[in-house]
């Protein structure tokens, strides 16, 4: 763990200068900070003439009822001293906030500011609260501590959990994600005004967080059309195989949005809109969606669908009106993730070595409706993309195939 250096000192000091009724004299808590040059006494519950306090505190060692009352008094110290080093920058203001018998509840360290995020995502961002959870079991096992301070973050303590993660085996992406948790966290702390700005680790010149570059894993047309064509072998198989090319036809929607479909959605039939909720909460401009159904998608809805009560009724029996936040956010887990088990099991009934689960189902509409000659604009519309960067990402590349048909396509000019 890293060594604190202080910039303050606190001790226990016997103010002299006015003798109480009894004769005796009140102990403090002295706290001194040489730049600004700077003292203040804090009171505290003992009191002494000045001979007692001489044979308790300035004798090495104290015996019987004296011993006693200096471990009383070098446990206040070291208390005190641990409440001044949980402040990122000590300031008496905020020292005494720390000491005060009624203080307010203020967060200080990155635990209880991961703490407060993991409480406020649990109400309506469940995954986003779990991906907290593991951001800061992450931190503090690398740590090897309880608890982190902020000005323990630095640019090489960064560097350093970067090399212990992917040497631990965690990948990039992993480890990316967990320091974008961070980075938020030190942003909330910096609005606060809790630390200054000149301690933050991230950015230009400074930390960079690591990215992945691995382009997004789609299936070709050849696989969709075996998954498409081929009999599943029990009736989860069939429910998970429904489910995932209702994500592909609907323009790779996810699970979640799936999940979100009402009725009063339907602008007819044949067509219905949607937002995407992944960005619901951000200042991205807020598009609808419109997806048009076919002849497969129709057909899961009259088989898996909800009968209509209401223009607010759910199409599918996926999450109810009924449940709060973290009901739907369970509900929604549970059932990507069905989709994802059985549809493994239904490509390895029909010995396809693919990789496949609800979010390839959207990688694979994105790289297909391009190889099929859709267009990256096109393909960024559909997918509800406000960057056409997002949608690069999710693209495959060409097949083969198509790429030596181009190669001979060239020397054809007629």
């Amino acid at each position: 763990m890293t060594n604190i250096k202080r910039d303050y000192q606190i001790s226990i000091y016997l103010d002299t200068r006015r003798a109480k009724k009894n004769g005796k004299f009140p102990v403090k808590l002295r706290v001194f900070t040489a730049h600004p040059r700077k003292q203040k006494l804090y009171p505290t519950k003992f009191e002494f003439t000045e001979d007692e306090f001489d044979l308790i505190w300035n004798v090495e060692k104290p015996r019987g009822e004296k011993k006693n009352i200096k471990i009383l008094l070098k446990g206040l110290e070291t208390k005190t001293y641990t409440l001044a080093d949980s402040l990122d920058e000590f300031t008496f203001e905020d020292f005494e906030i720390l000491i005060s018998p009624n203080k307010v509840q203020v967060k200080r360290t990155v635990n209880e500011y991961y703490k407060s995020a993991i409480d406020s995502y649990r109400h309506n961002k469940l995954t986003t609260a779990i991906s907290y959870e593991y951001s800061l079991k992450s931190l503090l096992q690398f740590l090897g501590a309880e608890s982190l301070h902020f000005k323990t973050v630095s640019v090489q303590w960064l560097k350093d959990y970067q090399s212990f993660m992917l040497q631990s085996g965690k990948s990039r992406t992993t480890v990316g994600m967990y320091l974008r948790n961070l980075k938020a966290i030190f942003n909330s702390a910096i609005s606060d005004g809790v630390i200054k700005s000149e301690i933050y680790p991230f950015g230009k010149g400074k930390y960079q967080i690591p990215t992945s570059k691995k382009v997004k894993t789609a299936l070709s047309a050849k696989q969709l059309g075996i998954l498409l064509q081929g009999q599943p072998k029990t009736k989860e198989q069939e429910k998970a195989k429904a489910f995932w090319f209702f994500s592909y036809a609907c323009n790779g929607m996810n699970v979640k949005d799936i999940a979100d479909i009402k009725y009063k959605d339907f602008i007819d039939d044949d067509t219905f809109f949607y937002y995407r909720n992944k960005i619901k909460d951000t200042d991205v401009e807020h598009k609808p969606i419109i997806i048009y159904l076919n002849s497969f998608t129709k057909e899961v809805i009259r088989e898996y669908g909800n009968k209509r009560i209401n223009k607010d009724t759910y199409l599918f029996p996926i999450v109810a009106h009924e449940y709060n936040q973290e009901q739907i956010d369970r509900s929604v887990n549970n059932f990507n993730r069905f989709i994802s088990q059985h549809m493994k099991k239904y490509a390895q009934s029909l010995e396809l070595d693919v990789k496949i689960n609800s979010k390839i189902a959207r990688h694979s509409f994105a790289t297909n409706l391009i190889r099929k000659g859709g267009g990256m604009e096109f393909a960024q519309e559909s997918l509800g993309h406000s960057n056409i960067k997002t949608t690069k990402a999710y693209f495959s590349g060409f097949a083969d195939d198509d790429k030596r048909d181009m190669a001979n396509k060239m020397m054809d000019f007629e």
